[in-house]
């Protein structure tokens, strides 16, 4: 029988760090990052049909973006102080850009820096694995000035880390 492993995909355990660090000693964690300007607006998107849905009395005069910006920075703050806990062989960073661009390098360069070559997968299975995957390209959302400017301001430093400046 073939070791299962799980896997997390949760913005919200990018500030857990070291709590799944305690549970899971072992743990792999891949951080994708994604040009704030796309981000912030999809994650507004997000939190107003979460509102709308399940929302029990929602007043309609909640600040999303602002909302979407304070929990941004309390997660990279937390992931941030918690990095130090992450060795190399257990930690790799990806921009969602370059992952869309070209998946199966970029699976390639998972599976290599975290040492989950036991998947033995090579380029032709990686690639028919890939192409079963619909891409989901996050549609471009309209901002206003103030809001792209507010973006900025808020995610600099992140902007500056990844490259998306």
């Amino acid at each position: 029988m073939i070791p299962r492993q799980l896997i997390l995909k949760s913005p919200a355990h990018t500030a857990r760090i070291s709590i799944l660090l305690k549970l899971f000693p072992s743990a792999k964690f891949i951080y994708i990052s994604r040009d704030p300007l796309r981000m912030m607006p999809s994650t507004v998107k997000l939190w107003k049909f979460f509102d709308f849905f399940h929302g029990l009395n929602s007043s309609g005069s909640t600040n999303y973006l602002q909302y979407v910006l304070t929990t941004f920075r309390a997660i990279e703050d937390a992931y941030l102080r918690d990095k130090p806990l992450l060795s190399k062989k257990n930690l790799i960073e990806l921009r969602f850009e370059d992952l869309i661009a070209d998946p199966t390098s970029s699976l390639k360069k998972i599976i290599s820096d975290l040492s989950l070559e036991n998947l033995h997968m090579n380029r032709a299975e990686l690639e028919s694995v890939v192409s079963k995957i619909s891409p989901n390209i996050p549609e471009l959302y309209a901002l206003t000035p103030e809001e792209a400017n507010c973006i900025n301001e808020a995610t600099l430093a992140y902007r500056k880390r990844y490259n998306y400046t």
